[in-house]
């Protein structure tokens, strides 16, 4: 089965916790943000990384069991502000979908990947689960240059 592999060195904090109520996204206050959060095992927090090309839109969520031996991913509640801090460091990696690997590497140099969220149980499409967009990025895609707020992750192997 193929694998995207990505080394990450960042911290970054991030905006109110999203979660799913009657079938909407609810942007958690700081309080209920956080009681969400601590709610969660720490086995189930993790990153979601996108491929933001048009013609490939994708996502990829990756936990601290994906990282290799020395990575490490740590998260907390913000000291200021609803949201929480991540600190990210090391090698992950993740099994793709089939297909998806031909995708992204027919897109060669082109392809774009961006950090975009903390995600608790795979984000807030899974029940009891959450996702925390990364502190002044456009989660929702509303500008023709959403995706220039979030990280862009440079080193990346797809095999």
């Amino acid at each position: 089965m193929a694998k995207i592999t990505v080394v990450l060195d960042v911290d970054v904090i991030t905006d109110h916790l999203r979660v799913i109520k009657n079938f909407k996204a609810v942007h958690l206050n700081q309080k209920d943000g956080h009681k969400v959060f601590q709610s969660i095992c720490v086995d189930e927090i993790g990153f979601e990384l996108v491929c933001t090309n048009s013609n490939a839109e994708m996502s990829f969520i990756f936990s601290s069991k994906d990282g290799k031996k020395g990575s490490s991913l740590a998260v907390a509640a913000a000291v200021e502000g609803p949201g929480l801090s991540m600190t990210c460091k090391g090698t992950f990696s993740v099994n793709l979908r089939r297909g998806a690997d031909d995708v992204l590497k027919n897109l060669g140099d082109a392809l774009d990947l961006r950090l975009r969220a903390v995600v608790g149980k795979g984000g807030m499409y899974s029940r009891g689960g959450f996702t925390a967009p990364i502190k002044n990025g456009d989660f929702d895609q509303q500008s023709t240059d959403w995706k220039k707020d979030f990280p862009m992750v440079t080193q990346y192997s797809i095999k």
